[in-house]
């Protein structure tokens, strides 16, 4: 008989999540389900401190709890299960064709499971990893403004609060890397990507691959309204198999180990939390240490 944890944060999202499929597919394989609620004085580390007496956790949450979940499985064999609760569900979006709760308790009957990458970022004595993206500067100070919005706005207030970012401006960076030396005269923000889909399947960019091994890199260097609209063409076009074009104010990269410096502090994010740092930052990827459900046809590159 399996054994599935489910760990639910009540308040993610706007509205009550649908998990009755879940409780069925259990009661119909014959599993034990053991639910767990995430509450304001719980943390990960305890709530996931018998993890390996269990076949698998379902995380019933935002990215943000996603995200906080998968940092304490990553290196485990446990296999965590994204199962979408929150504003944005980035992460589920990049392991599911579907969001689901037939395709979900499929992949758990199934026990598909893939290895994926996780990112690493470090800034003063906080170290945290990260299962989408990171973000310095225009992307972070998007999340923070997006906080308050979200209860009445939805995936709207991320709209919002990034058309809040436009026209800012613009400092010198420094990039390092794989030891190679980047100076940025231009940047408003740093995106380091682990995996690629943005809201509604939209594609962030061409070769962010969730397990190639590498953090890809993306300077913002002017953010404005004509950069906006050809990165919503050109997401769209990558959504639906078409060429795109590169813009000169994004500078693309990609490797194992970056370190970023500002000559003034950049206010830092992870899958959509705000974080009380700032830059200088480092970040470092760790190559297929977590295991997710998901299908491959999902596209993680």
């Amino acid at each position: 008989m399996k054994r599935i944890l489910q760990i639910e944060n009540p308040r993610s999202g706007q509205s009550d999540t649908d998990t009755n499929a879940l409780r069925r597919t259990c009661l119909d394989q014959g599993w034990e389900l053991v639910m767990r609620p995430v509450t304001p004085n719980c943390k990960f580390a305890d709530l996931l401190a018998d993890a390996a007496q269990f076949d698998a956790v379902v995380g019933v949450g935002g990215d943000g709890t996603i995200s906080g979940l998968a940092a304490h499985l990553s290196g485990s064999d446990v296999p965590l299960l994204a199962w979408p609760g929150g504003t944005a569900n980035l992460v589920a979006q990049n392991l599911f064709p579907a969001l689901t709760p037939e395709a979900l308790c499929q992949a758990l009957v199934d026990g598909q499971v893939l290895s994926l990458d996780m990112g690493e970022l470090q800034a003063g004595d906080v170290t945290q990893r990260f299962v989408m993206l990171a973000g310095a500067g225009t992307d972070a100070r998007m999340i923070r403004d997006s906080e308050e919005l979200k209860s009445d706005w939805g995936v709207a207030a991320y709209v919002k609060a990034l058309l809040g970012q436009l026209d800012r401006e613009p400092e010198a960076i420094e990039l390092t890397i794989d030891g190679e030396h980047i100076n940025e005269d231009k940047a408003v923000g740093v995106l380091v990507a682990n995996l690629s889909k943005l809201n509604f399947g939209f594609p962030m960019g061409d070769d962010i691959d969730g397990q190639d091994g590498l953090l890809d890199v993306i300077v913002i260097r002017h953010f404005n309204s004509g950069l906006l609209l050809q990165e919503i063409w050109n997401a769209t076009k990558r959504r639906f198999g078409g060429a795109t074009e590169a813009h000169p104010d994004l500078g693309l990269y990609q490797g194992r180990d970056i370190q970023l410096k500002s000559a003034t502090a950049l206010p830092l994010q992870y899958d959509g939390e705000p974080m009380d740092v700032t830059t200088p930052v480092a970040f470092r990827v760790l190559p297929k240490v977590l295991r997710v459900f998901g299908y491959p046809e999902a596209g993680l590159g």
